[in-house]
């Protein structure tokens, strides 16, 4: 028989598995198999540097694929710093800027579909206004030429499902969307992507862009400019970072449009009776006679209305918390600004987060992108410091994000006392009813699965204050006697502790755990008393 004992049902199993590997034991197997690799796909290439250091990639290798084929290119990791991060399209796109006045840019669209015959148009605002608007004067001067609809960010469910349904069967031939639509939707064979408000960025054009000339076919992107917001697009978006490709750049006059111009103007007075019909059909149903649901609504929310004394500030904890950080560091940096509060703020922040800085025609999201974006412009808090001293810095930032947060944000979605008495009525005080009761609970399951997927939603409450006290207690050793964590002037990581430690102190939550653990730090509560004198006197 040998010195192996065989089975029939042995063959059958080896043939499935890829065949015999003569192994008697699991040493033998781990010992025969490939190390893990990693492959990361793109269609519009990123080369960011800190997200490739994440990765932690062993000896990478960048493949650049075109139509016909493909090369390799060797990266090196250690000279990764060099690399600044680039944004690419596909060749097969064609990238068209019209300079035409900005009140004949939904005649000049409308003129380029119908000439161009184009059958799917993906349209782009930066407005929800602005998106409405466009889409009623379209229609009209469309009438039956083709059918108009709007896509917008507060549109969820199996309503935009069939928007977007219609849309890619054909139904449906110009969609008028905002930036909702711009990541992750794949629609078929879109022949042109328009620009009617300019992106605020590079990566929002790319991704824009990206919706057309998918898979190795042609595309289209029109871009609607005029004057200096035109020159600036061009220059700084577009050629500034390598996008001014198979792209050219039309004036249009006048009097190219002079023969359309009455049928505009009577769709221009169209719009102008619809769009005041609307308002007074909604002033009308305000002081109308309403049904005993209405009734039970209204007196829902006068309950809402008592239970929650600030219900008209949306912002949770730890939004509040970056938000005030980063007013902290433009005091601290003696930068001037002013503040703008938005129900919309995380739908048109490009990474959906807060707080958003506004520059110009530039949007900063976040804090540390805040922090980063004043560093190149030559402004930094840390620059008395040490390359040590920074390197702590930065690591003492690091656990306010990955600590203080992340308490914070199981504290406002997942405590159920907290939840119920608070974050659901802040979250949902600017949507009208069902949203304000709808949205709240899809907010909840999207931050209990990121919470998850970071392993703090299996935690329970004792173990995330534990967590939160370790944070603290680091904090408060580091801190000192000290005026600030690094001496006598404030640093980045001065102003992000103040905007967490003043948030919780203040703010009046259900779960009193946190503040108290603040109170038993009288250096931190000192701190928080400094700079709210030194920086925020009214």
């Amino acid at each position: 028989m040998g010195t192996m004992v065989r089975q029939e049902w042995l063959a059958v199993v080896e043939r499935r598995s890829g065949g015999l590997m003569r192994a008697t034991c699991l040493a033998d197997i781990l010992a025969t198999r490939w190390a893990p690799r990693k492959i990361l796909l793109s269609a519009t290439l990123s080369r960011d540097v800190e997200e490739l250091h994440m990765w932690n990639l062993h000896q990478p290798r960048l493949f650049r694929a075109d139509e016909t084929k493909s090369k390799e290119v060797g990266v090196d990791l250690h000279a990764l710093d060099h690399v600044s991060g680039a944004l690419s399209l596909p060749s097969s796109i064609r990238h068209t800027v019209l300079a035409v006045e900005q009140k004949f840019h939904p005649l000049m669209l409308y003129l380029k579909i119908v000439e161009n015959d184009w059958k799917r148009v993906l349209v782009f605002t930066n407005e929800k206004e602005s998106s409405l608007r466009l889409s009623i004067l379209i229609s009209r001067l469309a009438k039956s030429k083709f059918t108009v609809e709007q896509l917008t960010g507060d549109l969820f469910g199996n309503r935009r499902a069939k928007v977007l349904k219609r849309f890619k069967n054909g139904t449906t031939r110009v969609l008028i969307c905002s930036d909702v639509l711009s990541r992750g939707v794949d629609v078929e064979a879109v022949d042109c992507v328009v620009n009617y408000d300019l992106p605020k960025n590079d990566r929002l054009f790319v991704h824009r862009a990206g919706r057309t000339g998918r898979a190795g076919k042609s595309g289209h992107v029109l871009s609607l400019a005029d004057g200096e917001a035109r020159k600036i697009f061009v220059k700084n978006v577009l050629k500034k970072n390598g996008l001014w490709v198979n792209a050219e750049e039309i004036v249009v006059e006048k009097q190219t449009l002079e023969p359309h111009l009455h049928r505009y103007e009577k769709a221009l007075a169209y719009l102008k009776r619809t769009i005041e019909e609307k308002k007074a059909a909604n002033s009308s149903n305000k002081k109308g006679k309403v049904s005993g649901f209405a009734y039970r609504k209204k007196a829902r929310y006068q309950v809402i209305k008592e239970k929650l004394k600030s219900r008209d500030d949306q912002a949770l904890s730890y939004e509040y918390a970056e938000c005030l950080a980063a007013q902290a560091f433009l005091r601290m940096a003696h930068l001037s600004y002013f503040v703008k509060q938005r129900p919309n703020a995380e739908f048109i922040s490009p990474t959906g987060k807060v707080p958003l800085l506004k520059v110009r025609r530039t949007l900063i999201p976040e804090f540390s992108g805040i922090v980063d974006f004043v560093a190149k412009k030559g402004v930094k808090l840390c620059a008395h410091l040490s390359d040590a001293q920074i390197a702590e810095m930065r690591a003492h930032m690091s656990v306010m994000d990955v600590l203080l947060r992340n308490v914070e944000m199981y504290v406002m979605w997942k405590h159920n006392e907290t939840y119920t008495q608070l974050t659901r009525y802040r979250y949902g005080s600017v949507y009208k009813w069902p949203l304000n009761w709808i949205l709240p609970a899809m907010k909840r399951r999207e931050i209990l699965t990121k919470l998850h997927d970071s392993g703090w939603a299996d935690r329970s409450t004792e173990e995330v204050l534990e967590q939160y006290e370790k944070a603290l207690r680091a904090l408060s050793s580091q801190l000192g006697s000290k005026p600030y964590l690094f001496g006598n002037q404030p640093t980045e990581a001065d102003a992000l502790l103040f905007g967490h430690l003043f948030t919780i102190i203040t703010m009046s939550l259900p779960c009193m755990d946190l503040k108290n653990a603040i109170l038993n730090y009288t250096n931190l509560q000192d701190f928080v008393t400094r700079v709210e004198t030194e920086y925020f006197k009214i």
